[in-house]
């Protein structure tokens, strides 16, 4: 049986025409090479990592491979996947610091990786600037009927919601008259 010319390949030949196993047939129809190493598969390298950025005028830098369907950017390091946001912070800034799990898109598009667009931060304050429900709600300084949201006002019910006091004060009167009204009738 035939093994593969490839260098210190010991596979059966798949392909006697070129005579190469099955996995260094499919690299040379890919690439032209059986090279491990070849220019077009710099895995994980700095420089494959920026090819894959469009530098924009508006200042986002904007992943152009593959994005998630939730918005963020991702690439392979060494076989691992990697958000390409946090990639971009710790080229620019070093290991993320202790205690700050998130980097926050400052710019709001998820699919940049301008490190100047990029802030660590912990993942409750992450969550605070954010778009979703529980970020808009901590940012709003008011109730419904517009009283202020400060310490005198506020209470906390026993799901951590905020509730305002002089609302909370005038539905309980409101209940209790309907109460007392229905007893007398």
């Amino acid at each position: 049986m035939d093994h593969c010319s490839a260098p210190a390949c010991e596979k059966p030949i798949h392909v006697k025409m070129r005579q190469l196993c099955n996995g260094h047939y499919q690299m040379f129809k890919k690439y032209g090479t059986t090279e491990s190493q070849h220019p077009n598969r710099r895995r994980g390298t700095v420089e494959r990592f920026w090819s894959k950025v469009d530098k924009r005028p508006d200042g986002c830098w904007v992943w152009l491979d593959y994005v998630k369907p939730n918005g963020y950017a991702e690439f392979f390091l060494k076989g691992t996947k990697v958000y390409a946001h946090r990639y971009s912070y710790e080229l620019a800034h070093g290991a993320i610091p202790a205690g700050l799990t998130d980097i926050d898109h400052l710019c709001r598009n998820r699919a940049c990786v301008n490190p100047s667009h990029l802030e660590a931060v912990t993942h409750r304050e992450n969550m605070r600037r954010g778009a979703g429900w529980s970020g808009v709600n901590a940012r709003k300084t008011e109730c419904p009927k517009g009283h202020p949201y400060d310490e005198a006002n506020t209470r906390y019910n026993v799901r951590g919601e905020r509730l305002c006091r002089i609302c909370g004060r005038a539905s309980y009167a409101a209940w209790r008259q309907r109460r007392r009204q229905a007893r007398a009738a």
